[in-house]
């Protein structure tokens, strides 16, 4: 009996840091929607390698309350634009070219700080989705033997939990990609 309550508690305090990075990103993705937008000129990229992945920044150059500021620019959610591959930088490049300007949100209180785009709506998905999993599995691996639920029906429920979770994520998903600059 405590193996399984035991774990339950374990999955349920992951699913709920999932959702609190979440709920965190949402606030930050509400914020950023008020602060003001100035243009920005792209001036280029860097790659930075770390032990299992590698991310892609951008410098932009723009102007804030009177003040010339160049920065590097990351993700909000700092995932940085692009991951892991090689063709990321070509990625980041076609999306942001270089010498063109774009919008960025600049944060008022660190104007030091300013995103090229909203935190991403696949990352947001990818963590709820990722907490109901975890709390559906502990509540899958506890519910039959501490609250006499019979087998089948938690079971039942798990899937479909489990397929509508990953329904909603392969859309965000397809929607990411159908977004992606194409080369």
């Amino acid at each position: 009996m405590w193996g399984p309550l035991l774990f339950a508690i374990g999955m349920t305090a992951a699913g709920l840091h999932l959702w609190r990075l979440a709920w965190r990103y949402l606030g930050l993705r509400r914020a950023m929607r008020g602060w003001p937008r100035v243009p920005a000129q792209i001036l280029g990229y860097r790659t930075r390698r770390g032990a299992r992945s590698s991310r892609v920044d951008v410098k932009v150059r723009y102007q804030y309350n009177g003040r010339a500021l160049e920065v590097w620019s990351t993700s909000p959610t700092r995932s940085a634009y692009g991951k892991g591959d090689v063709q990321a930088e070509r990625q980041v490049a076609a999306r942001f070219p270089r010498g063109t300007s774009h919008q960025v949100f600049v944060n008022p209180t660190t104007p030091e700080e300013a995103f090229l785009q909203l935190p991403e709506p696949v990352a947001l998905a990818m963590l709820v989705g990722g907490g109901v999993l975890l709390v559906a599995f502990a509540m899958a691996s506890v519910s039959p033997t501490l609250f006499r639920f019979d087998q089948e029906a938690v079971t039942l429920a798990f899937m479909v939990i489990v397929g509508v979770v990953l329904a909603a994520i392969a859309v965000f998903a397809a929607i990411a990609l159908w977004r992606l600059p194409r080369p």
